[in-house]
């Protein structure tokens, strides 16, 4: 079941992935004048994203830094760039807080570098295929559509709206994944839609491997039934990985930890007002003890 998770507990590699991202991007805008007219250098952007540059000059480590520029640097700055870009981290935060809930912080960043890896070799290596293609790859779309694939596996009968219409969560992201590959195609961006088919065929692949579990689509449980065989015939040749704890130890782990937090602040504010008086509180402090009396 999706629960909304609260800003007061956002796990740290959402925090990091958010704020690197951010720093990328802002760093990218605002240097660009200096590295290309002081330095002479290629702009920020053009060196940690997939660009036809970086394929050039054998940058590989793009495949890895190309999710923490936003794709909004390649374009001129407007209202619905931003916006496009806030909805992005809203999802990062929303879906990747409740993936960890669920998996664990570990089990997140094997499933988001994972899936950066993999879909960047494959752009990078289409790239240095088509060297006179524009195509830039950039931003975080592409984990953001692995942790929406994933979502919609653990929550198929979830109620998205769309246009206001409550469509069950399975055909709403996987509908309009294929409709997203379908645009891709048709309008011959070749290099896309590869990456994107890369990054459904690993977040589904995850899905089935990682939950031992068939997807919400009857038509493909004969290739989830494939791929689960395929995971237990290699199992005893690969090292064992260390279990993952369950979606209601973590949030305990959470809760427990926020509590302690919590409970040493009020015994440093008690502290306080013995020795300097309740006046001394700051305006914080007031309120925290308000909140804590509920």
């Amino acid at each position: 079941m999706f629960n909304q998770p609260s800003l007061q507990n956002v796990p740290p590699i959402i925090k990091r992935i958010i704020f690197l991202s951010l720093i990328t991007t802002f760093a990218s805008i605002f240097l660009n004048v200096f590295l290309t007219q002081m330095l002479h250098l290629p702009p920020l952007s053009t060196l940690l994203a997939i660009t036809p540059w970086g394929v050039k000059h054998g940058a590989i480590y793009q495949i890895l830094t190309y999710p923490f520029v936003n794709a909004l640097v390649f374009s001129p700055m407007s209202i619905w760039g931003l916006l496009g870009a806030f909805f992005q981290y809203y999802i990062v935060f929303s879906i990747g807080t409740t993936f960890i809930y669920q998996r664990g912080q570990k089990a997140f960043a094997l499933f988001f570098f994972g899936c950066t890896l993999i879909t960047g070799l494959v752009g990078f290596a289409l790239l240095a295929t088509s060297s006179a293609s524009p195509t830039i790859i950039t931003g975080l779309s592409h984990p953001i559509m692995a942790m929406l694939i994933f979502f919609a596996f653990h929550n198929p009968n979830s109620q998205i709206l769309i246009f206001f219409f409550p469509v069950r969560a399975k055909w709403a992201i996987f509908g309009l994944s294929a409709i997203y590959l379908f645009l891709d195609f048709s309008n011959g961006h070749f290099i896309n839609f590869f990456c994107s088919l890369t990054t459904l065929i690993y977040a589904y692949s995850y899905s089935v491997l990682s939950s031992n579990s068939l997807g919400p689509f009857e038509t493909l449980h004969s290739l989830d039934q494939g791929l689960i065989r395929l995971k237990n015939t290699l199992a005893p040749i690969i090292p064992r990985i260390k279990s993952i704890p369950s979606e209601g130890k973590i949030q305990s782990l959470y809760a427990t930890k926020r509590q302690i937090q919590k409970d040493l602040y009020l015994d440093l504010l008690l502290d306080k007002i013995s020795k300097q008086g309740k006046n001394a509180l700051s305006l914080k402090e007031r309120w925290f003890l308000f909140r804590y009396s509920k």
